[in-house]
């Protein structure tokens, strides 16, 4: 379902209601959409958590270790919704198929960095596992490197998310979206635990199982992308090669993207190296409380997005003043919903910890957390 964008708008005042209701409309399918993804990490958690606390230390490291090395690529490649949504707004279907093929040069270039990811996640194991072991440092070192390979599947999946949210669609992603957790779950089940004639693989399962999920929403993404309408209409299916003054366009502007996601989870990440010095046990809370607060964080991200594609198509209608409206109102409802999730936590720490563990170690350090 696409917004449509009126030809004859005048600016709201502060006391409407219409654009908060835009912005809200938008970012709800979002919110749940970044909820699933919050909660493929929680799954991975809960499964592993079965298996020890070392496992949960080691995919607790390597996943706020990975996932800031993926926002450099996905945040790149969300850049996507910016020129979608600016052409969407303009009313030029024949940009929005150049916009995403330009995008997809990109990944296609990028993904080429993925092939030295393993190696560089292996040296920077040496310097971040926990002091009290080596297992954990193991375990994480095999889990990063296998999840590597998932990046370029998650970027390309990410402009076609941009190809959607910038036209509006937010509610087709976060379907997509839902589908990815239930197959991660059944993955998880068969590989890490060993269910269905699956071989137990543990903390190698966790990963391979979030790949092959990814790897499911990829193919989907594609059909979407290339089916016979949006071939016809945005001119999807006609191969563009971009050239490099092309390439350089997107970087400029999805790059910075990528850096400001990244620089603000790698402190998380050098935090958890921190953590990690400290024992096993305290890395197991921490990733545990990293859960719950990643869903705090779920619900401004979600509004973030929306608020691109919001700013985006008014830029394109030629109605700045309603884009900076828009900002102003995501902003308030950021504040307030991530306001009210945060503040939850503080009724029942302690059996928000214990979904996780019966350990009272890990349990009394995730509560203080």
């Amino acid at each position: 379902m696409e917004t449509s964008l009126p030809s004859e708008i005048t600016p709201p005042r502060w006391g409407q209601t219409g654009l908060t209701r835009q912005v809200a409309f938008l970012a709800g399918p979002l919110i749940l959409q970044n909820l699933s993804q919050t909660l493929l990490g929680v799954v991975a958690t809960f499964f592993v958590s079965r298996i020890g606390t070392e496992a949960l230390a080691a995919v607790g490291l390597a996943s706020v270790m990975f996932f800031a090395v993926m926002m450099l690529f996905r945040g790149t490649a969300n850049s996507t919704v910016t020129f979608v949504g600016r052409a969407h707004g303009e009313q030029d279907n024949a940009k929005i198929g150049v916009a995403v093929w330009r995008s997809l040069n990109m990944v296609l270039w990028l993904s080429l960095f993925v092939l030295f990811l393993p190696a560089l996640f292996t040296q920077l194991m040496h310097y971040a596992a926990p002091a009290d072991g080596t297992t954990v440092g193991a375990l994480s070192t095999r889990y990063l490197q296998i999840r590597a390979f998932e990046i370029p599947l998650v970027m390309f999946s990410a402009v076609v998310w941009g190809f959607l949210v910038g036209r509006g669609d937010s509610r087709t992603p976060m379907l997509l979206a839902w589908l990815t957790v239930l197959a991660n779950v059944l993955l998880d089940w068969m590989l890490v635990l060993g269910k269905l004639g699956a071989p137990a693989l543990g903390v190698a399962g966790a990963a391979y199982a979030t790949v092959m999920a990814n790897g499911l929403n990829a193919l989907i993404s594609a059909y979407i992308l290339w089916r016979q309408p949006n071939r016809l209409r945005y001119g999807t299916g006609k191969l563009r090669v971009a050239s490099l003054v092309e390439l350089w366009r997107v970087l400029r502007i999805g790059l910075p993207m990528g850096m400001g996601d990244f620089v603000e989870i790698a402190s998380f990440s050098a935090f958890f190296a921190l953590i990690a010095r400290l024992g096993a046990d305290m890395l197991a809370a921490n990733q545990i409380a990293l859960q719950y607060m990643s869903v705090s964080f779920t619900f401004g991200f979600a509004v973030n997005m929306a608020t691109a594609s919001l700013v985006a198509q008014y830029l394109g209608a030629q109605r700045p003043d309603f884009a900076e409206a828009a900002t102003y109102r995501a902003c308030l409802l950021a504040m307030v919903g991530m306001g009210l999730i945060g503040l939850s936590y503080l009724i029942a720490p302690a059996a928000l910890m214990g979904i996780f563990t019966t350990e009272g170690v890990v349990i009394e350090a995730g509560t203080r957390v």
